[in-house]
Protein backbone atom coordinates (compact mmCIF):
# COMPACT_ATOMS: atom_id res chain seq x y z
CA UNK A 1 0.00 0.00 0.00
CA UNK A 2 1.06 3.24 -0.81
CA UNK A 3 1.44 5.61 1.99
CA UNK A 4 -0.02 9.12 1.36
CA UNK A 5 2.30 12.26 0.65
CA UNK A 6 3.02 14.55 3.05
CA UNK A 7 1.83 17.41 0.86
CA UNK A 8 -1.46 15.94 0.12
CA UNK A 9 -2.20 15.64 3.95
CA UNK A 10 -1.68 18.75 5.01
CA UNK A 11 -3.75 20.35 1.77
CA UNK A 12 -6.44 18.21 3.49
CA UNK A 13 -6.31 19.16 7.05
CA UNK A 14 -5.87 23.42 6.03
CA UNK A 15 -8.70 25.23 6.14
CA UNK A 16 -9.74 26.09 2.32
CA UNK A 17 -8.79 29.82 1.12
CA UNK A 18 -12.94 29.83 0.48
CA UNK A 19 -13.52 28.88 3.75
CA UNK A 20 -11.31 31.70 5.68
CA UNK A 21 -13.14 34.04 3.86
CA UNK A 22 -16.50 33.30 4.79
CA UNK A 23 -15.42 33.39 8.11
CA UNK A 24 -13.74 36.53 7.80
CA UNK A 25 -16.82 38.28 5.89
CA UNK A 26 -18.85 36.64 8.57
CA UNK A 27 -16.78 38.46 11.66
CA UNK A 28 -16.86 41.52 9.49
CA UNK A 29 -21.05 41.70 9.07
CA UNK A 30 -21.34 40.86 13.34
CA UNK A 31 -18.97 43.00 14.19
CA UNK A 32 -20.30 45.70 12.09
CA UNK A 33 -23.60 45.20 14.19
CA UNK A 34 -24.79 47.67 16.74
CA UNK A 35 -25.63 44.92 19.57
CA UNK A 36 -25.69 47.77 22.36
CA UNK A 37 -29.61 48.80 21.60
CA UNK A 38 -30.12 44.53 21.56
CA UNK A 39 -28.63 44.02 24.99
CA UNK A 40 -30.68 47.27 26.16
CA UNK A 41 -33.87 45.91 24.66
CA UNK A 42 -33.19 42.18 26.10
CA UNK A 43 -32.40 43.96 29.37
CA UNK A 44 -36.12 45.39 29.30
CA UNK A 45 -37.49 42.85 28.25
CA UNK A 46 -36.53 40.75 31.13
CA UNK A 47 -37.26 44.04 33.79
CA UNK A 48 -40.96 43.83 32.14
CA UNK A 49 -40.66 39.61 32.16
CA UNK A 50 -39.60 40.60 36.04
CA UNK A 51 -42.48 42.19 37.41
CA UNK A 52 -44.80 39.90 35.48
CA UNK A 53 -43.04 37.38 37.52
CA UNK A 54 -43.80 39.55 40.88
CA UNK A 55 -46.60 40.31 39.82
CA UNK A 56 -48.09 36.68 39.46
CA UNK A 57 -46.22 35.43 42.74
CA UNK A 58 -47.98 38.29 44.54
CA UNK A 59 -51.47 37.11 42.97
CA UNK A 60 -50.15 33.66 43.66
CA UNK A 61 -49.37 34.21 47.94
CA UNK A 62 -52.67 36.12 47.92
CA UNK A 63 -54.67 33.25 46.40
CA UNK A 64 -53.24 31.14 48.59
CA UNK A 65 -53.80 33.34 52.06
CA UNK A 66 -57.45 33.39 51.03
CA UNK A 67 -57.68 29.59 50.23
CA UNK A 68 -55.84 28.88 53.08
CA UNK A 69 -58.42 31.08 55.04
CA UNK A 70 -61.33 29.50 53.71
CA UNK A 71 -59.99 26.07 54.75
CA UNK A 72 -59.14 27.00 58.01
CA UNK A 73 -63.13 28.13 58.09
CA UNK A 74 -64.42 25.43 57.25
CA UNK A 75 -62.53 22.92 59.35
CA UNK A 76 -64.03 25.26 62.12
CA UNK A 77 -66.99 24.79 61.00
CA UNK A 78 -66.40 20.63 60.67
CA UNK A 79 -65.46 20.48 64.60
CA UNK A 80 -68.25 22.76 65.85
CA UNK A 81 -70.86 20.67 63.50
CA UNK A 82 -69.10 17.48 64.97
CA UNK A 83 -69.25 18.56 68.39
CA UNK A 84 -72.90 19.73 68.25
CA UNK A 85 -73.69 15.85 67.24
CA UNK A 86 -71.87 14.26 70.00
CA UNK A 87 -74.10 16.89 72.05
CA UNK A 88 -77.17 16.22 70.73
CA UNK A 89 -76.23 12.42 70.70
CA UNK A 90 -75.90 12.86 74.71
CA UNK A 91 -79.06 14.59 74.82
CA UNK A 92 -80.66 12.42 73.08
CA UNK A 93 -79.09 9.63 75.43
CA UNK A 94 -80.51 11.34 78.47
CA UNK A 95 -83.92 12.30 77.64
CA UNK A 96 -84.23 8.60 76.36
CA UNK A 97 -83.38 7.27 79.85
CA UNK A 98 -85.46 9.54 81.51
CA UNK A 99 -88.29 8.90 79.35
CA UNK A 100 -87.70 5.03 80.20
CA UNK A 101 -87.85 5.71 84.38
CA UNK A 102 -90.31 8.37 84.25
CA UNK A 103 -92.39 8.39 80.95
CA UNK A 104 -94.58 11.45 81.99
CA UNK A 105 -91.59 13.69 83.47
CA UNK A 106 -91.05 16.07 80.33
CA UNK A 107 -87.29 16.68 79.36
CA UNK A 108 -87.28 20.10 80.15
CA UNK A 109 -87.83 19.77 83.71
CA UNK A 110 -84.14 17.55 84.03
CA UNK A 111 -81.86 20.15 84.95
CA UNK A 112 -79.06 17.99 83.30
CA UNK A 113 -80.64 17.88 80.26
CA UNK A 114 -81.60 21.72 80.07
CA UNK A 115 -78.15 22.45 80.52
CA UNK A 116 -77.26 20.05 77.70
CA UNK A 117 -79.67 21.90 75.22
CA UNK A 118 -78.28 25.21 76.53
CA UNK A 119 -74.98 24.04 75.78
CA UNK A 120 -76.21 23.21 72.34
CA UNK A 121 -78.27 26.50 71.47
CA UNK A 122 -74.65 28.07 71.83
CA UNK A 123 -72.94 26.04 69.30
CA UNK A 124 -75.89 26.76 66.85
CA UNK A 125 -74.90 30.05 67.43
CA UNK A 126 -71.06 29.60 67.40
CA UNK A 127 -71.57 28.11 63.82
CA UNK A 128 -74.08 30.29 62.16
CA UNK A 129 -71.32 32.99 63.40
CA UNK A 130 -68.99 31.29 61.12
Amino acid sequence: MDEPNKQETEKKTQPDAKTGDIFKSAMKRIESIPFQPMWDKAREEMRVALKALEKGTERAKKETVKLSNQARLQYDIFLENHELQKRLTSLGERIYSLSKKDPGVPASEDKKAAEMMKKIGEIEKKISGL
